[in-house]
């Protein structure tokens, strides 16, 4: 049992990886997973019904599973949605200001890491729930935050504008802040869809 559970353990983080980074697109077939990651059926399925959970990927009505494709309106809303749990953190956190950045779990690669800074923010609350959420989203935007870093420009300016704000306790300036960078995605949500669906397109070309 130790054995399933290590191998289902593993199959998650990988499979999850590969989904977060857009490496795995499309339908998703069990023994072609189980081929890639050197396991049996079995870990690959358990890993799916938890992204499934994770509202990653999908069980299709005529069976099998799908990466999920967020379109537009679900992207706003996911957005939005950050955009008030941030506020809501940002407002609650009675952490030592200059401790704005302590956590580096699983980083997603982003650059600059603004997962991670939404993720610390949250802790700072010591609200478990929260930070649970923030988390959540944070996987559910990730590639949408990889397409931003080849359309939007300034992102370093930003983060490093919002890292300053939450470490100088400013929190008027920084809510002010927040909306801002949140409002600016929603407006070029579409055009972030479209990125992905690109990206999507020439990847399953390059496999088939």
């Amino acid at each position: 049992m130790a054995t399933d559970h290590q191998a289902s353990q593993r199959v998650y983080v990988e499979l999850k990886r590969d989904v977060l980074a857009g490496q795995t697109v499309g339908h998703l077939h069990i023994g072609a997973l189980a081929l890639r990651y050197a396991t049996s059926v079995t870990p690959v399925r358990e890993a799916m019904l938890r992204l499934v959970g994770e509202r990653l990927i999908a069980m299709r009505s005529a069976g099998g599973f799908i990466v999920i494709i967020r379109q537009e309106q679900e992207v706003r809303n996911l957005y939005a949605y950050n955009m008030e749990l941030a506020l809501l953190a940002s407002a609650w956190t009675h952490g030592d200001p200059v401790d704005i950045l302590p956590l580096h779990d699983e980083p997603r690669g982003l650059d600059p890491p603004i997962d991670v800074f939404f993720s610390a923010l949250a802790a700072r609350t010591s609200n478990i729930a929260l930070a649970a959420a923030i988390g959540t989203v944070n996987d559910q935007l990730c590639r949408i935050r990889r397409a931003e870093q080849g359309h939007l420009t300034g992102l370093a300016q930003e983060f490093t504008k919002l890292e300053q704000l939450a470490e100088s306790g400013a929190k008027v300036a920084l809510h002010r802040a927040l909306r801002t960078y949140h409002r600016r995605r929603i407006r070029h949500a579409r055009a972030l869809v479209q990125k992905i669906q690109i990206d999507d397109l020439a990847r399953s070309l390059l496999i088939t």
